[in-house]
């Protein structure tokens, strides 16, 4: 329940998080994945 009430009060907000280091990544899909693996095999 606290973490709830942390959710929508905006209490639970992580500022200290810097996804901008990573650069820009592309989305694997679940088709694209499958797809690789059935060739590998």
């Amino acid at each position: 329940m606290q973490y709830f009430a942390s959710m929508f009060s905006g209490d639970a907000n992580l500022h200290h998080i810097n996804n901008d280091r990573y650069g820009s990544r592309k989305w694997t899909t679940a088709r694209d994945l499958l797809e690789q693996h059935r060739q590998q095999s």
